[in-house]
């Protein structure tokens, strides 16, 4: 009887211990999910429970889960001075560096080419055991003269991002994602359909989407607060926009001239410009 009752004790323990393990972190370094955390043969399953926290090495430091970026681009390294010059230069720099989590008293890589890649790319966390801080303009027009490249994933250390005249169908952030917006551009990208914005996003600047007339929906995060001048210019493509409920102003022209766009959801404490191009729509 001892000996029934210790085999089932030992086998509610055993079982316990399973569960635990399975739900701390993702069955390690092998979890089937996107980035974004959509079901896929991709990155480590990222849960609200569990967000992984990714190292320079390009895994995470909980539980070990890899982040399977794109072999073969090229870099080019900035040291610590490089990044006080630029945030002493103008306040969008300055806020954008204040705003970074990660320490780059050792400099950081930015991505310069994307050598010979196709299909889908994933920028890493890091490259030589420092950070991947952004994508430098004319990365991908001066390297894939033949649009192979349709998707791209940012990691969460990439705040610098200039695709403006690329033509990129879809752009993913990473959910932990560093980035705040002061310095993100994809202007006269008329080939992107869909991009899904970091949850720390907190502009939408200046021209950010201006002439993307691909694009047809968009949601903006709750942790936005500002949508800028002519942020969404001309994006004629537009059928569907949600507005965050952070957001307090909409800047002139931000939606001028979306001619496919009837109805936007804005949170009702917004500032709207005389000129933004909502005024004639049915606010939801």
């Amino acid at each position: 009887m001892k000996h029934k009752l210790l085999t089932i004790l030992l086998t509610l323990v055993a079982t316990l211990c399973l569960a635990l393990g399975l739900t701390a972190c993702n069955f390690g370094s092998s979890g089937n999910t996107d980035n974004d955390g959509s079901n896929s043969e991709q990155n480590g399953e990222q849960t609200p429970e569990h967000i992984h926290t990714y190292t320079v090495d390009n895994v995470c430091s909980d539980c070990g889960a890899e982040w399977k970026y794109t072999e073969g681009l090229e870099y080019e390294f900035h040291d610590k001075d490089f990044f006080e010059a630029l945030k002493n230069s103008d306040e969008s720099w300055k806020n954008e560096l204040e705003d970074y989590p990660y320490d780059l008293s050792d400099g950081a890589y930015y991505v310069t080419s994307v050598g010979s890649a196709s299909g889908d790319i994933v920028i890493p966390y890091g490259h030589e055991g420092k950070r991947v801080f952004g994508v430098a303009g004319r990365t991908l027009r001066n390297f894939d003269p033949e649009n192979k490249i349709k998707t791209i994933t940012f990691s969460g250390s990439v705040a610098l991002v200039d695709l403006c005249y690329e033509q990129i169908e879809k752009i993913v952030f990473d959910r932990k994602s560093s980035a705040s917006g002061y310095m993100m551009f994809f202007g006269e990208n008329q080939s992107l359909k869909e991009i899904v914005l970091p949850d720390h996003m907190k502009v939408i600047v200046n021209h950010a989407f201006q002439n993307c007339s691909g694009l047809k929906s968009i949601t903006i995060p709750d942790s936005v607060t500002g949508i800028g001048d002519s942020a969404f210019y001309n994006c004629s493509g537009l059928t569907s926009v949600t507005i965050g409920s952070s957001v307090t102003s909409i800047g002139d022209r931000a939606f001028y001239d979306c001619s496919g766009l009837t109805s936007i959801e804005i949170p009702c404490r917004c500032d709207l410009d005389q000129n933004s191009g909502v005024h004639g729509l049915r606010r939801t």
